[in-house]
């Protein structure tokens, strides 16, 4: 990525931070596209929510934690972040 976009062109979210504040999260990211804020909260929401009948099996997690795990540290290293969200 860096061999295309300068660090100042580029806006990584972490997407648990944006839905525990949906607004403030929303203004970091039309800030640095530089729009306007956010002026009427009701205009925010969880769109891209499902609800499954059954909780994701720990087999699934450890699989997909294995198979995303280098590419999780290259983010963590880039963005100078542990992601705590995601341990």
């Amino acid at each position: 990525m860096l061999q295309h976009f300068r660090p100042d062109q580029i806006h990584v979210e972490i997407s648990e931070r944006v839905r525990g504040d949906m607004v403030l999260g929303y203004n970091r990211i039309f800030e640095f596209l530089g729009v306007d804020p956010i002026a009427d909260p009701g205009y925010v929401g969880d769109y891209n929510a499902i609800e499954y009948d059954e909780p994701m099996s720990d087999a699934a997690r450890e699989i997909l934690r294995a198979s995303y795990a280098d590419a999780n540290d290259r983010l963590r290293g880039f963005l100078q972040d542990s992601i705590c969200e995601w341990l």
